[in-house]
């Protein structure tokens, strides 16, 4: 398992690496946090996120899939939105977070609204990225 986190911040690797033997599963947690670090660190093509903005589900995907392929795991998370409390470089209204998930069978993300305190915004999409990844596994 790898985390690429935008808006969480590390969040989702905190949440793996509180847990004893946890590196038997969980292998790399990447924090590309400036729109210029996932294209640099990740190689995301600038015209996706000129195109479609870096809050967005083509750039969660983009996250996760080379999250995955670059560190080799099987399943990778990936976060990005507004945790407010501006706007930052989307036009994206405070609160939106899309959590990418990338495998060796398919590559997708979901837009979810967490309302407009940070530190919720944080809290819920942290939690609803390990959700989605626990869900993944066990299919």
């Amino acid at each position: 398992i790898a985390s690429c986190e935008s808006c969480t911040g590390g969040s989702i690797a905190s949440a793996f690496t509180e847990i004893a033997g946890a590196s038997a599963v969980f292998a790399a947690g990447l924090v590309p946090y400036q729109t210029h670090q996932k294209t640099a660190l990740l190689g995301i093509d600038t015209t996706l996120i000129e195109n479609h903005s870096v809050v967005s589900a083509p750039v969660a995907e983009a996250m996760a899939l080379n999250a995955r392929l670059k560190t080799g795991v099987s399943i990778a998370v990936s976060t990005t939105g507004n945790a407010g409390p501006s706007k930052g470089d989307s036009d994206e209204p405070i609160g939106t977070v899309f959590i990418g998930i990338s495998t060796e069978a398919h590559t997708y993300a979901q837009k979810f609204m967490f309302g407009n305190l940070r530190e919720r915004v944080i809290e819920k999409a942290s939690l609803k990225a390990l959700e989605m990844l626990y869900r993944e596994i066990v299919k």
